[in-house]
């Protein structure tokens, strides 16, 4: 996407942000900008223990690259607003949701699929020789690219039923589980 059009699709999100009063945040050089503090802010940052900024002027961050941008709202709000944004942004965009609160936009090549895809290549191994191993919808197009697509027992239903494999919860060592089954072969 060029420089232009990456600007035109931040700025209309920014303005649909503006205009419906959500909490729109981004990263700029590694650091979290939004235009005002708010709860949301705080919480999200309690939760990632990121430091954040204001920039009351957000315009100028919406200027710059940046990796991602993130609304903060109710998850069925948001559900309701992803094909609004899909039709506002184009398919330029990868839209997805991180967490139940948590709607995110970054380059339509910034999916972890895209990533597991570069490693593998970078590692010299074929996509049938990856594990993936997700518990959320940022996590689909990993699962989907991967050779073993794993969601983990605490996964979101509709992870699970895209997945090869559903281990154990996080509390219950299921990334371990997956090393000591699929890698060690230990069979369990």
């Amino acid at each position: 996407m060029s420089a232009m059009l990456r600007w035109m699709r931040q700025k209309k999100l920014f303005e649909y942000c503006v205009e419906h009063n959500l909490h729109l945040q981004t990263y700029i050089d590694d650091k979290l900008y939004a235009r005002e503090e708010n709860q949301k802010l705080i919480d999200y940052c309690a939760l990632n223990r990121t430091p954040y900024y204001i920039e009351p002027d957000f315009i100028k961050m919406v200027n710059q690259p940046t990796p991602k941008m993130l609304i903060i709202d109710d998850p069925s709000y948001l559900d309701e607003l992803i094909p609004v944004f899909r039709d506002l942004l184009g398919d330029e965009m990868h839209i997805t949701k991180s967490k139940p609160h948590f709607l995110e936009f970054m380059h339509k090549e910034g999916t972890k699929g895209h990533a597991l895809t570069f490693l593998a290549n970078h590692f010299g191994c074929a996509l049938e020789q990856t594990i993936a191993i997700g518990d959320s919808w940022n996590d689909h197009e990993m699962l989907e690219c991967a050779g073993l697509g794993v969601a983990m027992g605490n996964a979101i239903e509709p992870l699970k039923e895209i997945a090869d494999y559903v281990t154990f919860s996080n509390n219950e060592d299921g990334v371990k589980h997956v090393i000591e089954k699929f890698v060690l072969n230990k069979g369990l």
